[in-house]
């Protein structure tokens, strides 16, 4: 948004886009004046929240939250995935029947065109 002239500016993010859209206003708070989010699925509540889980696989019991993790910290890492693992996790944690099998490459070649310019 530099190159284009724009300092300030408004961000509106749906559905998984609302995760993004709250990501970008809490790392460029001198950019992104407001913020809208609708229709965020992501619910992240304190009982999903476990000080003392090991991993998210261990600990899915939707009885003791829906997204099961010990920190906010990871729930970032899942939900704006930057390795291959992190993103087949959320693949797994988002997809009713998730896709079984996808390359490394193809995955990495994904996170890395959502960073490229275009």
């Amino acid at each position: 948004m530099e190159a284009a002239g724009v300092r300030r500016m408004s961000v509106m993010g749906l559905s998984y886009g609302g995760f993004m859209a709250y990501s970008m206003a809490a790392q460029f708070p001198e950019a992104v004046e407001r913020v809208v989010i609708g229709c965020a699925g992501v619910c992240l509540e304190e009982n999903d929240i476990d000080e003392e889980s090991t991993s998210i696989e261990k600990n899915s019991n939707m009885d003791d939250g829906l997204f099961k993790v010990k920190s906010v910290d990871e729930a970032i890492e899942i939900l704006l995935a930057q390795t291959p693992a992190k993103l087949r996790e959320l693949m797994r944690l988002s997809f009713y029947k998730p896709v079984k099998n996808v390359p490394s490459c193809f995955l990495s070649d994904f996170i890395n065109g959502l960073d490229a310019e275009g």
